[in-house]
């Protein structure tokens, strides 16, 4: 489960990585379950829980790790925020947690803590004795319960009281007035965080709003690879992706397994995250065995290929004398004990493509040399699967819908949830605190390495620019271009292959497609012989070694007519 499917999303910074999950109910959770923070609201007609409510929607801010979810109130909506910030002042980044009476009238805001030990003392709650919890002001009444249900029943029955002194517990629920445009921000952060109890209210107190850090998010994103599709759906879901390997590299890479930051490399470098890209590398570097492999056993065989294959990706980014003299030594230690297992692990011959790809980029010429014959003695290689590019939009997206206004339906919730009492006061117990299950729980920790988020890059990534080892050096160019995109423009700039950067586009002249292209390869390297770029998907006829130029296509085959009738 991901942000890409509506369910879970991860939210944190680029320098700290991911810190918390926001489910599709704005209940914010640990990345390993251990707490959560759910949010309701006590209107003048019956309280309203988001787990139960059908008047759920929720939105990510222009595509990026803001979450917003809101719950119909009477009168207008009550607005949930997370998202991770960075402070100054502060030595970790925090998760901002915020509830906004969007309403007209006021209404009392619950917020329901649960970790193995809550103790709540003033305006600070410390969880599992480890994260801090700062409100902008005490709490009017509080609820110490054994577990969720208990605290939803005694919040329902009016049983919390005035605070008068610390208060701790499994599940503490805490009550707030909230009036029209008012809101409440609770800021997380880890206990010792900065020396000084005024120092740390201080520097909380300047947490960024959330359109702030959709900006700054914004600036991220603008980095490397940009493009143009027909399908602004699709742009949201490929930009949040991007925001979520971003998210995973600046995470603490040594809890990842070595096939996770092999992923996650390839999709740094394809996006153009330089920096990023190099930092996940060296991490992998340091995995290295004194056998070459990178692991043992059959797992290390494959890890082992897994990981030539991603620092291959690296080849048309630049690298400098530094950076190749560091990786020319194991990689050509790899590809060697690779080459030797070739008919154990299936992909091999790519790998070691991938490998000779990375030690030419590094000026190792001879040693670039020998291991393309290694590549070559592996037999003909596997072509890649593209699949059209409108499909990825068709397979559903719920999380990213309402992206520059309105909210997506929360994810589906169970038919328990879904039913409620006639009775205007009553509200059914399904769901009531969001303790995260084992599922959930396993979900979150696999968004931690963005999974999900480059898979979805590499398949888009595919469609528009195909780079993949062939017999002979090849770029496809929009070779995942759909039917129902005929008479549309798409562009493509800066976009990292292994022969360099290349951009390119699609205009149209009446019927017949205009394709535009350059290539640049990486300082000091050349072209190769005999690249040729196509565009299977456009003009199969078509092809061009011309490094940069523009073409006017044949017209493409209309669409297959499927409204026709059966008799």
């Amino acid at each position: 489960m991901s942000a890409l499917d509506g369910s879970l999303t991860c939210i944190g910074t680029t320098s700290g990585g991911p810190l918390a999950v926001v489910d599709a109910h704005g209940v914010v959770h640990a990345l390993d379950g251990a707490w959560s923070i759910d949010w309701w609201a006590g209107a003048d007609d019956r309280w309203h829980l988001p787990g139960e409510e059908a008047a759920v929607r929720r939105r990510l801010v222009e595509a990026t790790p803001v979450v917003e979810t809101a719950m119909r109130v009477p009168t207008g909506d009550a607005v949930a925020r997370a998202y991770g910030a960075r402070v100054g002042g502060l030595a970790h980044d925090v998760v901002a947690f915020e509830v906004a009476n969007d309403s007209t009238l006021p209404f009392a805001l619950a917020l329901v803590l649960r970790a193995g030990s809550v103790r709540v003392d003033g305006s600070v709650a410390v969880l599992d004795g480890a994260i801090e919890v700062r409100f902008g002001r005490p709490p009017s009444r509080a609820l110490v319960a054994a577990d969720p249900a208990a605290a939803r029943a005694g919040v329902l029955d009016g049983e919390a009281v005035a605070l008068d002194g610390p208060v701790q517990g499994p599940v503490v629920v805490l009550l707030f007035p909230l009036a029209h445009t008012a809101r409440l921000r609770a800021t997380l952060l880890p206990v010792g965080g900065l020396a000084g109890d005024d120092a740390v209210a201080g520097a909380v107190a300047e947490t960024p709003e959330a359109d702030r850090v959709a900006r700054g998010w914004r600036a991220q994103l603008d980095r490397g690879l940009a493009f143009r599709l027909p399908d602004e759906r699709l742009t949201a879901v490929v930009d949040l992706a991007r925001a979520e390997v971003l998210l995973a590299a600046g995470g603490d890479l040594d809890a990842a397994s070595t096939a996770e930051l092999a992923v996650l490399l390839t999709a740094l470098a394809q996006q153009g995250f330089i920096d990023e890209a190099w930092r996940v590398a060296g991490a992998l570097l340091d995995r290295q065995r004194l056998t070459g492999r990178f692991g043992r056993g059959d797992a290390g065989r494959a890890d082992t290929v897994a990981v030539l294959r991603a620092l291959g990706s690296l080849a048309g980014t630049g690298i400098g004398a530094e950076l190749g003299e560091r990786v020319a030594g194991p990689v050509a230690k790899a590809a060697h004990r690779a080459a030797k297992e070739r008919r154990a692990v299936p992909g091999t011959a790519d790998a070691l493509a991938a490998a000779a790809d990375l030690l030419a980029a590094a000026h190792q010429p001879d040693a670039a040399s020998a291991v393309a014959a290694m590549a070559a003695a592996g037999g003909p290689f596997r072509p890649v699967e593209v699949e059209p590019l409108d499909r990825l939009t068709a397979a559903g997206v719920a999380g990213v819908d309402g992206v520059d206004g309105g909210h997506a339906p929360a994810a589906q919730r169970s038919d328990a949830a879904a039913q409620r009492s006639d009775d205007a006061g009553a509200v059914t117990t399904a769901g009531a605190a969001h303790q995260p299950d084992d599922a959930a729980t396993t979900a979150a920790a696999g968004l931690r390495f963005a999974g999900p988020a480059a898979a979805l890059l590499a398949r888009v990534r595919t469609g528009l620019v195909d780079d993949a080892a062939v017999t002979a050096p090849t770029l496809a160019l929009f070779s995942g271009f759909p039917p129902a995109w005929l008479g549309q423009s798409v562009e493509v700039h800066e976009a990292p292959t292994r022969f360099g950067r290349l951009s390119c586009a699609l205009r149209w002249h009446g019927a017949r497609p205009a394709l535009l292209w350059d290539l640049q390869p990486p300082r000091g390297r050349p072209v190769p012989d005999g690249l040729t770029l196509l565009a299977p998907a456009l003009d199969p006829s078509w092809s061009t070694t011309e490094p940069r130029g523009d073409a006017l296509l044949a017209e493409p085959a209309p669409p297959p007519n499927l409204a026709g009738s059966f008799s």
